[in-house]
């Protein structure tokens, strides 16, 4: 599970701190409660769902990219497209992603800082051992269990395979162990593996992503029809009147694809100018009871998106992951929004502490006793400090409030638009 992340020179952000630690009293009984109040692990207690409100342009939308951003860095190394650090204070030359992770029972921590040309700092500690630190383009420390691979042996891995030809570090140590030599140290392949296929994040091409998560759902239960079937049992329980979801192998000539539909692309045949993709329809009754069948294209947007959202969520709820999701209430009523969110505390669904962190504007969810305080973070900007997020169990005078709502909307925790026309 994420326990943090924080994120320092990140386009509005300078310094930010996203805490999934529970910082509330522990309710009686809560073990016998229906719902998830956090996750007790390490010394640890985490919470299973993290919201984020602010209003337009303070910053929300660049934590989940930040996230985004800094799984792109260690997976594919530096690319400027990657560095967009603060342009209206220029306090920092690097920007720096870190994060902590309780994985079977042990504590990581991984930060990475870099500029626009190279890798300026990586380093990879579990419980307070340094397992990899790279500085100003030397490999500083190695934890070493092979005599095959000494610390000579490393640096010269490091020096071949992770820089450029002006020895600039550009890509990260921790992949070119994670996929070359991950027989190592299975602390350094544990990590790597949960980092890199156990967040998923969520942003603007949602409509598109019901393919993808349901191949990710497929690997994790061995089975397509199963996993529709856990699609379809779910998107039934929503309300909008779907029956049944099948999807179906189209190829069509290159010049016709929909390029909408880019996520369920399944190949490309250069030779006879082609293209493969999976077409998803929807099957609806009509008024004479009988089955008819829909291009998904033709279903509303917000029925395209609770799609894509729970076919994803099902996915990081199977696997134990964590989902990031940037404006969760798109298209979404606030009655099914609240439904999505309770799938990640209800203890029916989420068996593997699976984590949902997300932005939203659906205020909604505050009066709902559904979120704790420790599951709030409200962001403000200025142009002096950047983006900021603090928590309502920070607040001190909201221990006995449940309805955050009211005083969110008047602007008692600040992170609403002073709009006037």
């Amino acid at each position: 599970m994420i326990l943090s992340f924080s994120i320092r020179n990140y386009k509005s952000i300078l310094n930010l701190l996203l805490s999934m630690q529970f910082g509330e009293g522990t309710p009686n009984g809560y073990r016998n409660f229906d719902t998830h109040i956090f996750f007790k692990e390490h010394q640890y207690k985490i919470s299973p769902v993290f919201s984020i409100f602010g209003a337009n342009a303070s910053g929300k939308s660049n934590i989940i990219e930040a996230m985004n951003v800094f799984i792109t860095l260690v997976k594919n190394g530096i690319n400027y497209n990657l560095y967009k650090p603060n342009k209206l204070n220029p306090k920092y030359n690097d920007t720096e992603f870190v994060t902590d992770i309780i994985l079977n029972n042990k504590h990581y921590k991984y930060s990475i800082s870099y500029n626009d040309l190279t890798i300026v700092k990586e380093e990879l500690v579990c419980n307070g051992k340094t397992l990899i630190l790279c500085e100003n383009q030397n490999l500083k420390t190695i934890y070493e269990k092979s005599i095959l691979y000494n610390k000579e042996k490393l640096s010269e891995i490091y020096d071949v395979e992770c820089k450029n030809a002006q020895q600039q570090q550009v890509s990260t140590f921790l992949i070119k162990l994670y996929k070359g030599y991950a027989n190592l140290s299975s602390e350094i392949s544990l990590f790597c593996d949960y980092l890199l296929n156990n967040i998923d994040i969520l942003k603007d091409n949602r409509i598109n992503s019901s393919y993808y998560s349901l191949k990710q759902l497929s690997s994790l239960l061995e089975d397509e029809q199963l996993a529709l079937q856990k699609i379809v049992k779910l998107i039934k329980k929503f309300d909008i009147d779907i029956e049944n979801i099948e999807y179906e192998l189209k190829k069509v000539p290159l010049l016709e694809y929909d390029y909408q539909a880019l996520e369920n692309l399944v190949g490309i045949d250069d030779q006879s100018k082609t293209i493969n993709y999976n077409q998803f329809y929807a099957f609806h009754k009509d008024t004479n009871n009988q089955i008819k069948k829909f291009k998904i294209q033709e279903e509303s947007l917000g029925t395209q998106i609770l799609l894509s959202l729970i076919a994803i969520s099902l996915t990081s709820l199977e696997k134990g992951g964590v989902l990031f999701v940037d404006e969760i209430d798109l298209s979404l009523h606030p009655l099914l929004l609240i439904q999505i969110v309770k799938l990640f505390k209800d203890k029916r669904y989420n068996k593997k502490n699976a984590q949902l962190i997300f932005t939203s504007h659906c205020s909604d969810l505050l009066e709902d006793d559904l979120i704790r305080k420790s599951e709030v973070g409200i962001v403000t900007k200025t142009k002096e400090n950047g983006s900021k997020l603090i928590k309502l169990s920070d607040f001190k005078d909201l221990k006995n409030v449940v309805d955050f709502r009211k005083r969110y909307l008047i602007g008692e925790f600040s992170g609403i638009p002073h709009a006037y026309i």
